[in-house]
């Protein structure tokens, strides 16, 4: 059995302690640019401006990783919204939509934003500066989920950049996304 030594997992060998290490690393590097957030309120506290830094930071970062996939803020539509005649203006906004444009093209494009039909959607996340309600966040994205195939209903994530107190009492694992 190979190992692969690109990714860190539990292990006897003592190279998985340098490999954890490396990874450790790679992760501070890579948000680095979240500390910025933190020192924007030396300069504005209105939280409409500052959750809209962090949420553009945050697409910056997740936009570097996503080749060919896209991403965009707006909406993703399933053919039974129209078909059964939900009210259309009570379809959710969705901070984040990753999405494949080689499955159907967008609705709708313009800049960063975009009407994703529910086919090429594979993914929403959404950012909050902070949770003050985690329950109602839990809801949102509860909500969100459903706006995808049931594929992809697990690719629905909820980035909080700054909050006063833990928002998980369980440890990271290896296996947190299935959990």
């Amino acid at each position: 059995m190979s190992v692969d030594r690109a990714r860190p997992g539990p292990g006897d060998d003592p190279a998985d302690a340098d490999i954890r290490q490396y990874w450790q690393r790679f992760a501070e590097a890579f948000v680095a640019p979240l500390a910025a957030n933190g020192l924007l309120e030396n300069f504005i506290t209105n939280t409409d401006v500052t959750g809209a830094y962090a949420e553009s930071l945050i697409k910056s970062l997740i936009r570097s990783l996503l080749p060919p996939l896209r991403l965009s803020t707006g909406a993703v539509i399933r053919t039974t919204d129209v078909l059964k005649g939900a009210d259309l203006r009570r379809l959710p906004q969705i901070d984040l939509i990753v999405w494949d444009p080689t499955v159907l093209p967008p609705l709708f494009e313009q800049g960063d934003f975009a009407l994703v039909h529910t086919q090429a959607a594979r993914a929403i996340i959404e950012v909050k500066r902070s949770v003050p309600n985690v329950p109602r966040f839990q809801e949102q994205l509860n909500t969100q989920r459903m706006r995808l195939l049931s594929t992809y209903r697990r690719n629905v994530l909820g980035v909080a950049v700054t909050h006063s107190r833990p928002l998980f009492t369980r440890p990271v694992e290896s296996d947190w996304v299935p959990n």
